[in-house]
């Protein structure tokens, strides 16, 4: 069992030596690897139960209530809290000792299903010369990358695999399935692939969407805006707010972030002695004191 990423691989063939009927041109193709996956139950997998739940329309009885109900609210309080407290020991060099302490209630207590720590089985499968937004180009790729797994259309298990990418690899491999549903054999139909949105897509979407939206004005000109922080330390707004760069946009955010939390307790602790604090209004809890007490 395992999964399967691609996406789509290019680069420009410039020709240096100009002859008739030679030209530059885009080599465009699709790469893939396989990802095994280790621990997960075969039942999870099987696609027979999946259409069974699928029938059953259980969506139809989705509220509001429930989806609020499956928030681990308690969960979200607990990180937010060590965000807190990671703030401080990362930048006060007082209490730069309680780091490894921090550390450890991150991988516990604010831990949820962790994984045991093995290295990720992953192996490179053969590069396919198809153009990934070509439907027909695009099955024939599946095909080839299915094979390469040990999965053929008259030698195949009956379990779901796995397969995805980034935002369009996810929308066209649900437009391929469409496309193919009324085929009566299950590998024809490719009703054994369960297209996935990888995690860091939706992380660089979200990202994205905080930037257009917190970005503010091209002035600067409001304190609390994202892009009034980035102009005081000499960050040039992204040229696309839309689709920003991540590792440098994430950098920014979360430095941001930092900043703003530290001066949040510099106003508290011009308020209050950390000594005898009972309770700090608006930005720490007495759960929160209650934690960094037991960390010290």
């Amino acid at each position: 069992m395992g999964i399967i990423r691609l996406d789509n691989v290019q680069n420009y063939l410039r020709l240096r030596d100009f002859r008739i009927g030679r030209e530059n041109k885009m080599n465009i193709g699709i790469a893939a690897t396989f990802t095994e996956i280790e621990g997960v139950n075969s039942s999870a997998l099987d696609p027979d139960d999946r259409m069974r739940r699928i029938a059953d329309s259980d969506r139809g009885n989705l509220t509001v209530d429930r989806l609020h109900c499956m928030i681990d609210e308690e969960h979200l309080e607990r990180v937010g809290i060590l965000q807190w407290i990671t703030t401080l020991v990362h930048y006060v060099p007082a209490l730069s000792h309680l780091r490894s302490q921090v550390t450890t209630l991150y991988r516990t207590q604010a831990a949820k299903l962790p994984l045991p720590v093995n290295a990720t089985k992953v192996h490179p499968l053969a590069t396919s010369g198809k153009n990934e937004t070509v439907t027909t180009e695009l099955k024939d790729a599946m095909v080839d990358f299915f094979a390469q797994i040990g999965q053929q259309e008259d030698d195949y298990l009956p379990r779901l695999i796995l397969a995805g990418g980034d935002g369009l690899t996810y929308e066209k491999l649900l437009q391929m399935k469409r496309y193919l549903q009324m085929h009566p054999d299950r590998f024809q139909s490719f009703q054994l692939m369960e297209p996935v949105l990888e995690l860091w897509h939706t992380m660089w979407t979200d990202l994205s969407r905080i930037y257009e939206l917190h970005w503010g004005d091209s002035s600067g000109c409001n304190p609390a805006s994202l892009g009034h922080s980035a102009e005081k330390i000499g960050r040039t707004m992204p040229s696309n707010l839309k689709k920003v760069d991540y590792y440098p946009s994430a950098q920014l955010l979360y430095l941001v972030l930092d900043v703003r939390m530290l001066d949040c307790w510099r106003c508290v602790s011009l308020l209050f002695n950390f000594n005898t604090i009972e309770c700090v209004t608006g930005y720490i809890t007495s759960k929160m004191i209650f934690l960094a007490i037991l960390i010290a």
